[in-house]
This record gives C-alpha cells, structure tokens and sequence, in this order.
C-alpha cells in the first residue's frame, strides 16, 4: 500500500467515526429533550389550569415600559384593556405551548404502553422515584432499570422527533 492508500483510508475512517459521534450527539439532544418532557409533564398540566383560570383576572403591574439600551428607555402607553389583551394573549401562547409538549408526550406514551417495563417511566418521572427504589418495587436490579428507561426513552424520542433522528441518515 501506497502512502497515499493509507492517507485515504484514514480519512475515510475519521469521517465514518465523526458521524457516528454526530449521530450520538444527536441522538442524546433528543434524549434530553424527552427525558425533560416527561419530567415537566405534571408540571405542564398544573400551569396550564392555573393559566386558564387567571386568564380572566389579569393583574396589571404598575409599570409597562420597554426598556431600552444604555440610557434609552421606550416607554409604550397603552390603555388598560390593551396591557391586560396582551398579558392574556402571552398566556394563551404559553398554554398552546405546553399542551403541544403535554400532547406529544401523551401520544409517545400511548405508543410505548404495552412495553413490559414501562412502569419505570410512570415510577421515575411521574412519581419522581429514584432508580434504587424502582429496583426495589419491582424486584429487579438497578441496572435493568437503567437499561430499560434509556431503551423506552429511546423508543420515545423516535416516536416524538422522527424528523431528527432521519436528518442523521
């Protein structure tokens, strides 16, 4: 073989490796992510309510100004109705928001339903247990409960963001 043959080679491998670890990389943003939704789902559902319930009680503050850079401070007058318009529409986005999160969590759900190991996402996300008391309630071993919430979150995050895990292929 060639130096040349060699150079070739090794470059053909760095860059096979390199998007292996992008595909990791990736793979571990969508992991994240959904290990975050399932965290903040509860969460969601009770600031949803409560958003709901105030968007008819809007308090306004004293002050609604925009401010500005250094020393240039825009102050916007609005009428009452306006400032309190706009708070309720900020909150209404806000619900849009987390019901889109609360949804697709739902739908992951419902696809991984059926798993025999899906109480551990219920016993650690929902009710907040740690990986040595799931072991213990459901008599298996803490590495097995490891194994299976990274494999159902993996499962989830092909369900939920489809599109980017297909962008690494």
């Amino acid at each position: 073989m060639t130096e040349k043959e060699i150079r070739k080679i090794i470059q053909k491998e760095i860059s096979d490796k390199m998007l292996e670890l992008k595909n990791i990389h990736e793979s571990k943003n969508t992991f994240q992510k959904v290990e975050k939704m399932l965290w903040y789902y509860n969460s969601f559902k009770r600031r949803i309510v409560k958003l709901q319930e105030g968007l008819d009680e809007v308090i306004l503050k004293k002050c609604s100004g925009i401010a500005g850079g250094f020393g240039n401070t825009k102050y916007e007058y609005k009428s009452e109705l306006e400032k309190i318009e706009d708070i309720q529409e900020r909150d209404k986005i806000m619900i849009s928001k987390m019901q889109t999160i609360i949804d697709l969590v739902e739908f992951g759900l419902n696809e991984v339903k059926t798993d025999k190991h899906y109480s551990i996402l219920t016993l650690r996300y929902f009710e907040r247990l740690s990986l040595e008391d799931i072991a213990e309630r459901l008599d298996i071993s803490v590495i097995t409960v490891k194994r299976n919430k990274s494999r159902l979150i993996n499962e989830l995050s092909l369900i939920i963001f489809p599109e980017e895990i297909m962008e690494n292929f």
